[in-house]
């Protein structure tokens, strides 16, 4: 959940809103004039985020992404345990 608060907020509850991004699915965007200018969220969620952006840059991820999208908007579909075993091959 993304919770929006102003940076001087965020400045007096510091530590309180990092207790709450360890121990949940906090993240807060931070404003200054009613303007977004930072995000705080957990070091686990931007490492999956950065990990998701370098595979998404990659051209064959993208290739294969619209191939996929384009064969399921003309119904060519398979199952969990064909694609499952397709992967592991």
């Amino acid at each position: 959940m993304l919770e929006t608060i102003p940076v001087t907020e965020a400045r007096q509850k510091f530590l309180p809103l990092l207790d709450r991004i360890e121990t949940g699915t906090f993240r807060f965007s931070l404003t200054r004039h009613g303007k977004p200018v930072a995000v705080i969220l957990s070091n686990e969620d931007y490492q999956q985020m950065t990990e998701t952006l370098k595979l998404m840059e990659t051209r064959s991820f993208s290739q294969r992404l619209t191939r996929g999208l384009e064969q399921a908007k003309s119904g060519e579909l398979i199952d969990f345990t064909e694609a499952d075993r397709d992967l592991q091959a």
